[in-house]
């Protein structure tokens, strides 16, 4: 009598990796929200925002913040520039062959990367 729904080892080991793949990948989406709210409330970008809409800088000490919409891609740069990073973590994730994802130290390290990049994105931010 054979259980044909069983997983083999094979699908074990990649339903792992892909499980981390997948928590990995939330976070993410997880630190997307949160830098973005993060500067959205942040009282220093208010405080900018708020001068520069009300022409403070276009007197012509700050040229280059004459412009509310120049500020918009300098925070979005920002927080772009520190997700492609964590996301090229997540690349080399999942560049890793799933038998990594058993050993149970390597799977420590990866899991440490994980929670490590989030926290470095936050701290960039």
């Amino acid at each position: 009598n054979v259980n044909l729904k069983m997983d083999t080892v094979d699908g074990l080991l990649t339903k792992k990796k892909n499980m981390h793949l997948a928590a990995f990948s939330c976070a993410l989406d997880d630190l997307r929200r949160e830098v973005d709210q993060l500067l959205d409330d942040s009282p220093q970008w208010q405080k900018v925002s708020g001068a520069l809409s009300a022409g403070i800088f276009s007197i012509g000490v700050f040229p280059s913040l004459a412009k509310p919409e120049q500020l918009a891609p300098t925070r979005k740069a920002l927080v772009e520039a520190a997700l492609a990073q964590c996301y090229d973590a997540l690349e080399l994730h999942k560049a890793r062959p799933a038998k990594d994802y058993t050993n149970d130290v390597s799977f420590r390290s990866l899991v440490g990367q994980m929670l490590d990049v989030t926290q470095w994105a936050k701290e960039k931010v």
